[in-house]
């Protein structure tokens, strides 16, 4: 019996070629004016229909956008999961009109990790920054 799996091929974009290939509801997600403004590196990634992500790059830290759709028509749910460390801290919302519910963590690798995710209709947007202070978060989380 064979598995029924789709191979998903990762496709790695610069900013013109990504605001061809990638839908509007996802590109303004991945699209953060003032990350660009700071990043040396910008590179836009998609594996499959269902999320795509954006690396920014500044010379002292890593920011990813990632984004999800996280419910199509015809299903009824969506599993959402990461696996971090244990030792969770600085769980807080960060955000006037849009609320980003955010927690800072120490990865597997000594480095100090924040996510901060929100969710709008059927998207998830999620935002991994790493070495990047409480300044640089909340600038970032309000081009939102």
């Amino acid at each position: 019996m064979k598995a029924n799996y789709k191979e998903e091929t990762e496709i790695v974009l610069q900013w013109n070629d990504a605001q061809k290939y990638l839908e509007e509801d996802k590109l303004c997600w991945l699209n953060n004016e003032f990350l660009k403004a700071c990043a040396d590196d910008i590179s836009f990634v998609t594996s499959n229909s269902d999320m795509v992500m954006a690396n920014y790059s500044t010379p002292t830290s890593k920011i990813k956008v990632l984004v999800f759709i996280v419910l199509n028509n015809d299903e009824k749910n969506f599993e959402f999961g990461r696996r971090y460390t244990s030792e969770l801290y600085n769980i807080h919302q960060v955000g006037e009109e849009k609320i980003w519910q955010c927690f800072s963590y120490n990865g597997y690798d000594g480095i100090e990790y924040t996510s901060a995710v929100l969710a709008n209709k059927n998207i998830l947007c999620e935002i991994v920054f790493e070495n990047c202070d409480e300044q640089f978060i909340c600038d970032t989380l309000a081009v939102y």
